[in-house]
């Protein structure tokens, strides 16, 4: 996140250059910074022309998110730009029209900043519920079988229950096909933002992304965005209001898919490995959720 700086400065762990080496830069400054000041919870990552605070503090977090005013997007707005043209490929002319300042802000600043809102509060209750709800099924189904592999069993159910909740009823990842279309997709994007003949290089991923681009451009041709979420109406209602079509809105969601769930799976994963690596720390969770509402808890679950 980006946040207004007051007059302390936090410690600051350079990047490399911008571009394509952004995004890995920017992992490797955060192990950098913990690294070099692990008396700190909270460090300044140098990008582009702004920095990034990266925290490990849950009291940090909460006061953010407790105060919103603190928080702003505006300076990832180059790295939007970049992925804008390079994964979305957004026509030049509309691109330009998105992105142009004019001596204020972008338009596509401006959408960011209209769907700012929905990402708390009431909106984003209503998301997680959502996802709780389809979630415990999943998790009840467990029982059926005698062992799984963890990271492809959250990798499905983060999938599944993230854009449930987003696009709910025609939800193009109610395909399996479609999801893994969209896990081939992850897996080589960086070719894709290199942009060096992707249709060449990145051959596989290049077919993935027009294939999940055409589901979404059902969904959007069917009204999908009428019954999903507060979030996705109103990038679609301002991407409709820029003048893009239903196709170009469908390559506008795939970075908004990416951000969604390629952090979220890695970390979900690595939560639950750490866990249950520690028989003591995951035995005291089960007490604790067996003591707050034991009419949830199942035993067949508690002693696997």
């Amino acid at each position: 996140m980006g946040l207004r700086t007051g007059p302390k400065t936090q410690p600051i762990c350079g990047l490399g250059w911008a571009g394509l080496w952004a995004l890995w830069a920017l992992r490797r400054s955060s192990i950098c910074g913990s690294e070099k000041h692990p008396e700190h919870s909270i460090f300044a990552v140098s990008i582009f022309s702004f920095k990034l605070f990266v925290t490990s503090s849950p009291a940090i977090m909460r006061a953010a998110q407790k105060h919103p005013t603190a928080i702003t997007l505006e300076p990832l707005m180059k790295f939007m730009k970049f992925t804008q043209k390079h994964t979305c490929q957004t026509p030049r002319e509309k691109l330009l029209y998105l992105c142009d300042q004019n001596g204020g802000p972008s338009l596509l600043s401006r959408i960011v900043h209209d769907t700012t809102p929905v990402l708390a509060g009431k909106s984003l209750g209503r998301m997680n519920r959502t996802m709780l709800r389809q979630l415990l099924p999943i998790i009840d189904d467990m029982g059926n079988y005698d062992s799984i592999d963890l990271h492809a069993w959250l990798r499905h159910a983060i999938t599944v229950v993230s854009t449930n909740a987003t696009y709910d009823n025609l939800n193009p990842f109610q395909n399996r096909h479609i999801e893994d279309t969209f896990w081939e997709l992850e897996r080589n994007v960086a070719l894709l933002l290199a942009n060096i003949v992707p249709w060449l290089i990145a051959r596989k991923t290049w077919k993935a992304r027009k294939r999940l681009c055409a589901a979404f451009k059902d969904h959007f041709d069917l009204a999908g965005y009428e019954d999903g979420s507060d979030l996705l109406a109103m990038r679609y209602r301002s991407f409709l209001g820029a003048g893009l079509t239903h196709e170009e809105i469908a390559y506008a969601e795939v970075p908004l898919i990416v951000g969604l769930l390629t952090n979220t799976v890695p970390a979900a994963f690595w939560v639950h490995f750490e866990l249950f690596s520690r028989p003591k720390l995951l035995e005291d969770i089960r007490e604790r959720v067996r003591a707050k509402r034991p009419q949830y808890f199942s035993r067949r679950y508690a002693h696997r």
